[in-house]
């Protein structure tokens, strides 16, 4: 079920960082997690701003590694290639690039 899904998700951040998360369903200044019909998944902006953040997870795309991959976009982790600084210290290899759906 989609609850699950979405603990499963968490608990991968949950068990590589220090990270830990709670359920409050109550809270108005929180992440939530809504699941729609259709194959998007995303999250309305990079990092948190207060109030509630919605990330939408697409029914076609609904795993646990899609809801690990958008909460981090929640906490304000953006793709590497995307960061504003990505030219200040990394050395571009393409031979280094690797391509993984998500």
């Amino acid at each position: 079920n989609f609850q699950n899904l979405i603990r499963r998700g968490i608990r991968m951040w949950e068990e590589s960082t220090c990270l830990r998360f709670r359920e409050n369903m109550a809270s108005r200044d929180a992440i939530r997690y809504v699941l729609e019909k259709g194959d998007s998944c995303f999250t309305e902006y990079i990092g948190r701003n207060g109030g509630h953040q919605d990330i939408i997870i697409g029914s076609e795309c609904a795993e646990e590694y899609v809801v690990a991959h958008e909460t981090g976009h929640a906490l304000g982790f953006w793709h590497t290639h995307q960061r504003p600084d990505r030219f200040d210290s990394a050395l571009e290899q393409r031979s280094d690039f690797f391509c993984f759906p998500h």
